[in-house]
């Protein structure tokens, strides 16, 4: 692999990933390692995470309206016909464009190409059901696959796909104890009145299916058979998204009962570590929605590196 040329094809640039594909840029060599991004809305946030990652992406940008009512990136295809590489490392078959993608890659141009699978034995949509035979074939088909745990392994498995195609690739977390400052941490704790609470912390995307919506519910579940909980405990919400508003009302209950549920917004990653250090336990209650789940939440890793306790669904 190491003299191979390699086409990382995704829809964005997550921050915990930029330390791996830098790497491989190192590793390998800027000529050998191109990105090709689906689904990006803003350029420069890519270049904000890693300049080194910008200056050997393509972004395809086109899109058209299909009759079944989603959006079909299409300028993406020019760029798989007329670029040099061995390996496309791919999302996995769920989106239309890698059905396209497995169709180039692999009967076309017959390159090698490596999925980057996190479905497990979920419940799924009746859409989901009905292209289950074609995203099947799909991960047989393909030369590997990456997962992310035994369970994801099991599922690929059961799908059919040869146990030596499947490769385990845990998610590993990238933030440490050490990168905390006890400066900042101390500037947190006197903004939000911290001082002597217990702090239960949501770090994700404001979306209903991360299930925040319950995580409220809970909360205020607990102040009303607990009200002891209301002096010492808080629930902080820590990211943004198109639900905050929908979870800001709802939070109102909380906070008529004496409780206190903050809402700090976005935070940079850079600065994640200050918070994860000042909580007292992580939530993850994430929910299935017309068969969409979250797959492997990297909070989770992040917040037992920390040494919290997880509650996750």
């Amino acid at each position: 692999m190491k003299n191979k040329k390699i086409l990382i094809l995704s829809n964005w640039l997550a921050p915990y990933r930029v330390p791996l594909y830098e790497k491989l840029i190192d590793e390998f060599g800027k000529e050998n390692v191109k990105f090709l991004w689906l689904h990006v809305g803003n350029k420069d946030e890519i270049k904000n995470l890693s300049k080194k990652i910008y200056e050997n992406s393509y972004f395809a940008e086109k899109f058209i309206k299909t009759p079944f009512g989603f959006k079909l990136n299409i300028s993406f295809i020019k760029y798989l016909l007329s670029l040099d590489y061995d390996y496309v490392i791919s999302l996995p078959p769920v989106y239309p464009e890698i059905w396209i993608t497995w169709l180039i890659v692999k009967k076309i141009k017959k390159k090698g190409l490596i999925l980057w699978d996190e479905e497990f034995e979920w419940k799924k949509s009746f859409k989901r059901k009905l292209i289950m035979p074609l995203t099947s074939f799909i991960n047989r088909n393909s030369n590997y696959i990456l997962v992310p745990s035994f369970k994801h392994k099991e599922w690929q498995l059961k799908l059919g796909v040869d146990e030596k195609k499947v490769v385990l690739f845990p998610n590993v977390a990238n933030l440490t104890p050490k990168m905390a400052n006890n400066e900042k941490v101390n500037e947190i704790i006197e903004k939000y009145n911290l001082e002597g609470k217990k702090i239960i912390m949501y770090v994700g995307r404001l979306i209903k299916l991360k299930g925040i919506q319950y995580l409220i519910d809970a909360y205020y579940l607990l102040l009303k058979e607990f009200p002891q909980f209301k002096r010492n405990t808080v629930l902080m919400i820590i990211g943004d998204g198109d639900y905050k508003e929908k979870l800001e009302k709802k939070s109102k209950k909380v906070k008529e009962i004496g409780g206190n549920i903050i809402f700090t917004g976005k935070i940079d990653n850079k600065n994640l570590p200050n918070y994860y250090s000042i909580s007292y336990i992580g939530v993850v209650p994430s929910i299935n929605i017309n068969g969409c789940a979250d797959s492997c939440p990297l909070v989770v890793n992040e917040f037992m590196v920390f040494g919290k306790p997880v509650i996750a669904t």
